[in-house]
């Protein structure tokens, strides 16, 4: 089997998952390779597509919703891929989430309306929690270790569906009524998080870290002042990725 899995990581917890996964298919003799989207040419990779058995996309769940790069890249690789001969036309998916996955799976259906693919199997990962706490960052160490060996078995069980061919569709259920809840509630949030990210100019090293780790270039540093612009998908790398913790949500 030769899979090809596209992912979109914040800080670090999808692209876990998917290197965790093309990891053990390795293991079982199969090819793998897993692509950041921010990174890659989506119309050109689907171009090339052809090449392999199984084709998949990871991202987080940020408001129960998939992240905006992750819909523009996918909308990408399925324009260019439609006319691609060869290329799988059955498609999964993997989303990670901290509380409450919400159904992704209904908006990952909803991405492939009106195209020749379709969602064979999808599977919802529990991760540690990204979104920015009030006060102190506290360690969570011990949650993340044991969130991670739920991880692990959940896509074990994933991998083995994936050589049998077996169709999986995983976090169907009354989650679709909560996810079109939190949703609601989230998205002008999301959206509108870029107006909350602040700076502590005091802390901050002028390292830049920010700016270049920033997968949608929305931190634009000049005349000692941090700006950062509405392409922002509140994936909180900044936030978590500051050496010195210069950085704050609200």
């Amino acid at each position: 089997m030769n899979v090809l899995l596209f992912y979109f990581s914040g800080t670090g917890n999808t692209r876990w998952a998917a290197e965790r996964l093309c990891g053990m298919l390795a293991e079982r003799g199969h090819r793998a390779q897993a692509v950041a989207v921010e990174t890659a040419d989506m119309a050109a990779a689907a171009r090339t597509a052809a090449a392999f058995d199984r084709i998949g996309f990871a991202c987080p769940l940020y408001g129960a919703d998939i992240p905006r790069i992750m819909r523009r890249s996918i909308r990408q690789f399925l324009d260019a891929a439609t006319a691609v001969p060869g290329i799988p036309r059955k498609l999964f998916f993997i989303s990670t989430f901290a509380y409450v996955n919400g159904s992704g799976v209904f908006e990952a259906r909803r991405l492939l309306r009106h195209t020749p693919f379709q969602v064979e199997s999808y599977v919802n990962i529990k991760m540690i929690n990204s979104a920015p706490e009030k006060g102190a960052r506290k360690s969570s160490a011990d949650a993340d270790a044991e969130r991670r060996r739920s991880a692990t078995r959940k896509l074990a069980e994933f991998v083995g569906r994936l050589e049998s061919g077996r169709p999986c569709i995983n976090g169907a259920g009354p989650q679709l009524l909560i996810g079109m809840l939190i949703r609601a509630l989230l998205r002008n949030t999301i959206a509108n998080n870029y107006r909350r990210m602040r700076v502590d100019l005091q802390a901050c090293t002028r390292c830049l870290q920010c700016v270049r780790n920033c997968p949608v270039q929305c931190i634009q540093f000049a005349g000692e002042h941090f700006t950062f612009s509405e392409s922002c998908e509140a994936c909180m790398r900044c936030y978590h990725g500051c050496p010195v913790h210069a950085i704050s949500n609200g």
